[in-house]
């Protein structure tokens, strides 16, 4: 049975075929009471070429769709990227963001991420990117704000723009300086951070936050290869009667810097492999 032929679809679902790199537009435009749309992972590009120049049609297209309330997506280059940006109707219905370059290095320039409020957002998923810096927008009064360097924990708690942001993966982005832009979501539950060997608030790393902030949905955090991280920005406050596992060698354990000695992980109440903090 063709796809074409489901004129009442209302979820799609192409999560995971990463060997996806195009979808007809004519099947988009059939599915016309189509409410969920899952992307993410895939090989899909959004934009396309015509005569050299960049159409914009595969996300248009999207935007057709009057009933989509559920998007996940990947980006594959920088004029999908930008395309997406600028899309309010897209970025309001986008429950999953990834940004992937694996396919071919030389279709990403950008040095700046500029992430818009995305509410609706729950994951955000950065792969092998050469982006420097990630910085958040918020909205205040009508106006968007760029994230200070500096935060007010008050101003932070009072801003819900990513507060159903809940997984946050990022792996070899090997020019990304710091990831301390998670401190906007809130809800954290799960943060992957691997082979970003520059960065310096969380690989290169000598700090992935200078204080301790509350994560009180934080359930894991996953380290792999970062040799110079020092410190992680938890208190014995931070996990608020939940347990937080911090996966990574044992003499990364050994030279971690403790600014609340109480949350020294030595003794029994550790795993072998793996630490486990719980009030």
């Amino acid at each position: 049975m063709e796809l074409s032929i489901l004129l009442k679809l209302k979820c799609l679902n192409l999560e995971m075929t990463f060997n996806l790199e195009t979808v007809p537009e004519k099947l988009i435009y059939g599915f016309s009471r189509l409410q969920v749309l899952r992307m993410g992972w895939t090989g899909f590009d959004a934009s396309r070429a015509i005569n050299g120049n960049i159409s914009f049609s595969r996300l248009e297209c999207l935007e057709c769709l009057k009933y989509l309330n559920a998007l996940t997506i990947t980006m594959c280059n920088d004029s999908a990227l930008e395309g997406f940006l600028s899309s309010h109707r897209l970025q309001g219905c986008t429950e999953g963001l990834c940004i992937d370059r694996r396919r071919d290095d030389s279709l990403f320039s950008q040095k700046t991420l500029c992430l818009p409020p995305m509410k609706r957002l729950q994951y955000l998923s950065l792969e092998s990117t050469s982006m420097e810096e990630v910085k958040i927008e918020w909205e205040e009064e009508g106006r968007k704000i760029q994230t200070p360097y500096v935060f007010q924990t008050s101003v932070i708690a009072s801003k819900r723009n990513f507060y159903n942001l809940w997984m946050v993966y990022v792996s070899s982005c090997t020019n990304l300086e710091d990831i301390t832009w998670i401190i906007w979501a809130p809800n954290l539950r799960n943060l992957t951070v691997s082979d970003c060997r520059r960065m310096k608030e969380i690989i290169k790393l000598k700090s992935i936050h200078r204080f301790a902030f509350s994560f009180p949905c934080l359930d894991v955090i996953e380290i792999v290869h970062c040799p110079k991280l020092r410190k992680i920005p938890l208190s014995r406050n931070s996990a608020k009667g939940r347990r937080i596992i911090i996966r990574e060698a044992q003499q990364w354990w050994n030279e971690l810097e403790w600014e609340d000695e109480r949350m020294n992980p030595h003794g029994a109440r550790f795993s072998r492999h793996s630490k486990f903090f719980k009030n």
